[in-house]
């Protein structure tokens, strides 16, 4: 299923549908919640569609959890970015 979703995904992204590519994020998250790199890209898709709270939740989540191999300095600028006004 997982791959499924990611093939899915990357359909999405290269048809440049990005309500779509949320929603095949959103089910991957679903099903691995711990998912790091799935949850960076739906904070920036969340952000770049105007849901500036589910993108804060999505760095927020980030943040919280430091996960190995993610540029936190990255994650603290996206965060800076969605919260000015």
């Amino acid at each position: 299923v997982s791959r499924m979703l990611h093939n899915l995904l990357n359909l999405a992204r290269k048809d440049g549908d990005a309500p779509g590519g949320l929603r095949y994020l959103d089910a991957i998250l679903i099903a691995t919640p711990d998912a790091v790199e799935e949850r960076l890209m739906r904070a920036g898709g969340r952000w770049q569609t105007g849901d500036r709270d589910g993108a804060l939740r999505d760095v927020d989540w980030l943040l919280d959890r430091q996960p190995e191999g993610v540029d936190l300095e990255r994650v603290r600028e996206l965060r800076r970015v969605i919260t000015q006004p």
